[in-house]
């Protein structure tokens, strides 16, 4: 909290913007736990009133708390349900004689539990909870609740809350639990922007007349839906967070294999090895094609916001579902890309002087924060399975409903595709247009055989039948996540025409190295898939062919792995590897850091007590 305090003193002498982003950006580097501070106030909960509240809630809070006035916190999952909101059992309940809202913990399991910032520090939070007007259930709204005194940290009355004790990581984040008894809070307290209740006890559904205007006419049901929008921007993160992270330990693990030779004088690089290059090239890659895509998804999401609730609301279905196979299919990734950074170390790798441990445990959150893994993919593949079905019913019409950067725009080419019966053939393995094609080929395989799965269900039984289709359904979203992030960095190699929304192609004289990027994308995650491809009729030569072209793209890209990741930009003191350093001499600070470690020297001070006594007991003549 001391590096927080002292960035917003910091901040507040900056005038220029830019500057500004840039220091938040190496200070959310250099602290994982100092980043995810920061996230929850400024993103999370200001976002609560951004996406909730009416003007003039976000008026009265926003600046309030990007000043650091209020600090924030989203409590959203409780002890008994984390993904599934609509378990929440938290209530608020209108008391229309004193005109305000009574929040309550009803059970155990309604436990309020991992909210970051809860734990020490929050003087507010937004609350997730289930509204009871009248004895109505009127379902799921956010409230404004006071948790602790700004001036004493001490905690409102009726508030039980507390930290969540030692974790796995980011230790610096007070993530806590909160119980709530009888807490009162004012009527404007609920965040009104799409439901309000009036004075009198009176339930109003749809969009807050303060927001509406005629070309804003937004009906109760889609406005209650919105109560699920929240997590949307908190997985979006996942495109701007996740590299942020495993840029720096590809930095630290490709500078190692660069400088490391295993075995007799005169042998070559560890990196030279494909074993490491195929461990690590395609995470560039990868980490690449994220990167490209995050401009894109930010932009549609920025104008969703900013272009009124018709526009939210109708680019919400597509954004959901693109946000929820971004995280489930980026944080996968990513967990395997440490653990690959940390095995092409060898033992150095284990220290936590060489920063990949951390890593690691620092990492673990992020394939079950936002939303667990295993019931987003449920989420995507039920979009695209639907939108699947009305491009099959209608190409055109469904052509001329979508966007171009719509995830699911790619569905009517590659559906006719699909329609030929044969798989499509890959003439020249070096085309990124060809391997895209078979990627979106396959991504809708492998949605048509799981509708076809799904309707042999017997009556009754589909509940069972996608369960039992787990599998695929994970393969579906994971593939359909992919051909968007291909498309992502095929603009960026400029191999495509971007649009007003997509991120930026790279310069001309960079576009060689991101085409090499590309193409490794695309060969790695078709040879990820490999089964699938033989199942829906990829020959085995063909298949063959495709892990020779993968090594291939390896060594390419392995060519320009130190200018890559240098190009990241990360200083030693970001880094914080001794092995890894920027001028090559990574041997020697390791080893000096292992040197001036607390202990390193001196028998320790449990020798009198339990060594000596072993070898050295009193009595024993010594020989």
């Amino acid at each position: 909290m001391a590096q927080l305090r002292r960035v917003v003193e910091v901040r507040r002498t900056f005038k220029d913007k830019e500057l500004d982003e840039l220091f938040l950006v190496a200070m959310c580097e250099l602290s994982e736990s100092f980043s995810m501070r920061l996230f929850v106030t400024e993103a999370l909960f200001v976002r609560s009133f951004r996406l909730f509240g009416t003007r003039t809630q976000q008026a009265e809070w926003v600046p309030k708390i990007l000043a650091w006035e209020s600090i924030g916190c989203f409590a959203m999952t409780e002890l008994g349900h984390s993904s599934n909101l609509r378990g929440i059992e938290t209530t608020a309940t209108y008391d229309a004689a004193n005109r305000d809202f009574i929040i309550d913990t009803p059970s155990l399991m309604a436990t309020k539990i991992w909210i970051g910032m809860a734990g020490e520090t929050a003087t507010h939070t937004a609350c997730l909870a289930r509204l009871l007007v009248r004895g109505q259930d009127c379902g799921l709204h956010w409230f404004v609740v006071p948790l602790r005194d700004p001036k004493t940290g001490r905690l409102m009355p009726g508030v039980t809350a507390g930290d969540v004790g030692a974790k796995a990581g980011r230790n610096g984040l007070d993530n806590g639990w909160i119980q709530f008894t009888h807490v009162r809070v004012p009527r404007d307290a609920m965040l009104a922007r799409w439901a309000r209740v009036a004075a009198d006890g009176t339930f109003h559904a749809g969009l807050n007349p303060e927001d509406a205007d005629p070309a804003n006419n937004v009906s109760p049901a889609a406005a209650a839906g919105l109560a699920y929008a929240g997590l949307i921007p908190e997985r979006l993160e996942i495109t701007r967070g996740i590299p942020m992270m495993l840029n720096q330990a590809l930095t630290i693990a490709v500078r190692y294999a660069a400088g490391r030779r295993q075995g007799p004088a005169g042998n070559p690089q560890v990196l030279d090895y494909p074993s490491i290059q195929a461990a690590l090239m395609p995470a560039l890659a990868r980490m690449h094609a994220v990167m490209a895509a995050a401009g894109a998804v930010w932009t549609t999401w920025h104008a969703m916001e900013e272009g009124g609730p018709n526009a939210l609301l109708q680019g919400l279905p597509d954004m959901h579902a693109l946000s929820a196979g971004i995280k489930a299919t980026v944080t996968w990734d990513g967990a395997d890309i440490l653990e690959r950074c940390r095995r092409a170390m060898g033992g150095h790798a284990y220290s936590r002087y060489n920063a990949i441990a951390d890593y690691i445990g620092d990492y673990g959150v992020m394939t079950t924060g936002g939303g667990d893994n295993a019931v987003l993919v449920q989420q995507t593949a039920r979009y695209v399975l639907a939108m699947a079905r009305k491009s099959m019913a209608d190409p055109n019409k469904f052509a001329s409903t979508v966007a171009p950067t719509d995830s699911v725009a790619y569905l009517p080419s590659a559906v006719a595709l699909a329609a030929e019966g044969v798989p499509p053939a890959v003439s020249d393995w070096t085309s990124l247009a060809q391997l895209h094609a078979v990627l979106q080929w396959l991504a809708v395989a492998k949605v048509q055989a799981l509708g076809m799965s799904l309707a042999s269900a017997p009556k009754g039984g589909m509940t069972r039948a996608w369960n039992a289709a787990h599998a695929d359904i994970s393969a579906v979203a994971q593939l359909h996540t992919h051909q968007y992030l291909a498309r992502a960095i095929r603009i960026r190699a400029g191999d495509l025409e971007p649009t007003a929304r997509d991120s930026a192609v790279a310069p001309a004289a960079l576009q060689p190295t991101f085409v090499r990027l590309a193409r490794l994308y695309l060969l790695d995650v078709l040879r990820q898939f490999a089964r699938d491809l033989l199942l829906h009729g990829w020959a085995r030569d063909v298949v063959e062919q495709l892990d020779v072209e993968f090594a291939d793209a390896c060594a390419q890209v392995r060519d320009q792995a130190m200018p890559l990741v240098d190009a990241f930009g990360l200083p030693d003191w970001i880094l914080q590897a001794p092995l890894a350093r920027a001028d090559g001499d990574g041997y020697r600070a390791y080893l000096a850091t292992i040197q001036n470690a607390p202990n390193c020297f001196g028998p320790p001070k449990y020798w009198d007590a339990e060594v000596r006594p072993l070898t050295a007991p009193a009595g024993r003549s010594r020989l």
